[in-house]
């Protein structure tokens, strides 16, 4: 080998290298004793000199695939290219099709049929106008994914923490509310939701606004995977109804971890952590779980007859300041407000207001204690008395953990709870 037959492949290797894997460069080819090839790679950060069979089989596989293109297709030709990203990480499978595109198959004339199950490969291809993407959804059925017909689907799933990968691929995805709840379902129902990406979602007004935008592009049959949103109640049943894969279902209860309030399950899982300070017994358990629910009802009755003398809010609301052309029309605004304010507290007694705030919460607390004697496992924040009741027990294991724990336990029994709760996914995720 010369020096002029040397030139090329040291070009493919330096442009390879500087696109996808930089960092690295070739030191040298040349022939050995034993008549063999000897590839040697430099790498940049520390100068140290190694034999192309020590780098990863993805890098491998990357050098080797793309000089065969550039050095073998002829102009015109076709390649089949069977999952790229194998055995690279993400940082480095982002940049496969761009460099595919740019450097081989357009400066070449030569057309790719790229199969894959990345999705950083599926979305660069969704975004190019240079390539069609196709879903292979069976042996018979190889749909187009058209750009102006998903947008809107892709963008609200993105917003929900989906990936367009996740809609095409999987069987669908779960969207829940409560910061545990994904992985408590995995935990809980793992057969339930097989095949299912599960996601967790923010605020509830936020979700019901990205719901709606999936009800209106399903309208335009653009939707190919189930959808499906499981709520907390919050004690504020939704509106809102599912139609065809946009799939809507509400806990029956204040959230999912109301579920897990079996004092009897509960009292099994704690005999095996052994906290620092055990219930005496199963009764002790369920009296302290009440008494921590009930402890609820101060706040819950406090807000309610506060919000009901209906006070005016003198903050900012963003629809002034950022709606209104200028300073005086905003001051005009707040300026009303203030008014209205000033208005209703002219006549405020202290004393007054203090001993009929007292009087309409003590009533209110009487008939809310009394609704909830018995349904206070329906009824109460069971995330928060989780929490407390973990801090009494002075568990070792984190409150996440305990619910685990809870959730497990309650799926092998197949307790009255579990079935309630398998009962309400059913409506969204049927089984297999």
């Amino acid at each position: 080998m010369g020096e002029p037959a040397r030139k090329a492949p040291k070009e493919d290797f330096e442009l390879i290298f500087s696109r996808l894997l930089p960092g690295k460069a070739l030191h040298d080819l040349t022939i050995n004793a034993v008549g063999t090839l000897s590839v040697r790679i430099k790498e940049a950060s520390s100068g140290a000199l190694y034999d192309i069979d020590s780098m990863s089989s993805g890098e491998k596989g990357l050098l080797l695939t793309f000089l065969l293109l550039r050095r073998s297709i002829g102009a015109g030709g076709i390649v089949l290219i069977d999952e790229p990203e194998l055995h690279l990480n993400p940082t480095v499978t982002r940049k496969v099709l761009p460099f595919l595109i740019e450097d081989i198959l357009k400066p070449a004339g030569i057309q790719a049929i790229l199969c894959t199950h990345s999705p950083e490969i599926l979305g660069i291809a969704y975004e190019r106008d240079d390539c069609t993407l196709l879903h292979l959804r069976s042996g018979r059925d190889l749909s187009p994914i058209l750009p102006q017909d998903k947008a809107e689907v892709f963008e609200a799933v993105r917003r929900l923490g989906a990936q367009t990968s996740d809609v095409l691929f999987l069987r669908g995805c779960v969207y829940v509310e409560g910061r545990n709840d994904a992985e408590l379902l995995d935990v809980g129902f793992p057969e339930r939701v097989a095949g299912f990406k599960l996601s967790q979602l923010g605020g509830r007004q936020d979700v019901e606004k990205e719901i709606q935008a999936l009800l209106n592009a399903q309208e335009q049959k653009t939707l190919d995977s189930p959808q499906c949103f499981v709520f907390d109640l919050d004690r504020k049943p939704s509106e809102l109804t599912g139609k065809d894969n946009v799939r809507i279902a509400q806990w029956d209860r204040y959230c999912f971890e109301n579920y897990l309030l079996d004092d009897e399950v509960v009292y099994d899982v704690l005999k095996e952590l052994k906290p620092q300070n055990p219930p005496e017994s199963r009764i002790a358990l369920r009296t302290m779980m009440k008494d921590i629910a009930l402890g609820q009802l101060r706040g819950i009755v406090a807000r309610e007859q506060y919000a009901a003398f209906a006070y005016e809010n003198s903050g900012l609301r963003a629809s002034e300041v950022d709606g209104l052309r200028d300073y005086k029309d905003i001051g005009a605004v707040l300026a009303k407000r203030l008014t209205a304010v000033q208005s209703q507290l002219a006549s405020h007694d202290e004393a007054n207001w203090v001993r009929d705030f007292d009087q309409k919460c003590a009533a209110r607390h009487t008939q809310l204690e009394a609704e909830w004697t018995d349904k206070w496992p329906l009824r109460c924040d069971g995330k928060r008395l989780l929490v407390e009741l973990h801090k009494q027990l002075g568990l070792k294991v984190s409150a996440a953990d305990l619910k685990k724990r809870i959730v497990t336990l309650m799926a092998q029994r197949k307790s009255e709870s579990w079935r309630i709760a398998d009962n309400i996914l059913s409506e969204v995720v049927p089984r297999r």
